[in-house]
């Protein structure tokens, strides 16, 4: 999660949840995230745009997200 912050904080927001307090497992319910690392990337309108299981590589995110 660093190096894709590092990597791609600039041109995204990255916010980091821990499913074990009380927000993060709001959203784990609430995205039906029930396995970590989990990723989900919402567009400027917050609809989903992109989700992920397991480690991510930076250059994968950005192909798939960023034009």
């Amino acid at each position: 999660m660093d190096r894709l912050d590092a990597e791609l904080g600039k041109q995204m927001q990255i916010i980091r949840l821990n499913i074990q307090d009380a927000a993060g497992r709001d959203f784990a319910r609430r995205y039906a995230i029930s396995i970590t690392p989990s990723f989900v990337m919402f567009d400027a309108h917050g609809d989903e745009a992109w989700r992920s299981v397991g480690a991510l590589d930076p250059a994968h995110v950005r192909a798939a997200l960023l034009p």
